[in-house]
């Protein structure tokens, strides 16, 4: 992989997030979508082995030609499996202070392929703004 180089891999229920940074290193991210939401105490708590298990499944799945997950797994210097909470906020203001962007709202990793995913906000700022 070369270094600089982000790949988004999309499938059914899961996709990757895969950054190569100095040295040599990959950064790499594995989303996938639990069978239902959980709340509170449901939310999982996953341990070492429940990561080498997702693992497992997920080793033939392809990131570029050549590498599959189990290539980036087998290499990696840390890695952690963690839920991935979201919150969604019925009011993005407060007086005059207001949250945009990554903060108020979830970012899909779609917005990863725009160059200025900044500009995807715009829409749904422009939406609030006229109804306050």
């Amino acid at each position: 992989m070369s270094h600089g180089a982000v790949h988004n891999v999309m499938n059914q229920n899961y996709s990757y997030l895969v950054i190569t940074g100095p040295g040599g290193r990959i950064y790499w991210f594995l989303f996938i979508k639990l069978a239902h939401r959980t709340y509170g105490d449901d939310i999982p708590k996953y341990t070492k082995a429940d990561e080498q298990t997702l693992a497992k499944e997920h080793a033939l799945d392809p990131i570029i030609p050549g590498v599959t997950f189990k290539d980036l797994y087998e290499r990696r210097t840390s890695s952690v499996l963690t839920p991935l909470h979201e919150y969604t906020l019925s009011k993005w203001h407060l007086g005059r202070s207001f949250l945009v962007g990554d903060s108020s709202h979830k970012v899909g990793l779609s917005l990863w392929q725009f160059p200025d995913g900044a500009n995807v906000d715009r829409p749904v700022r422009t939406h609030y703004w006229s109804r306050w």
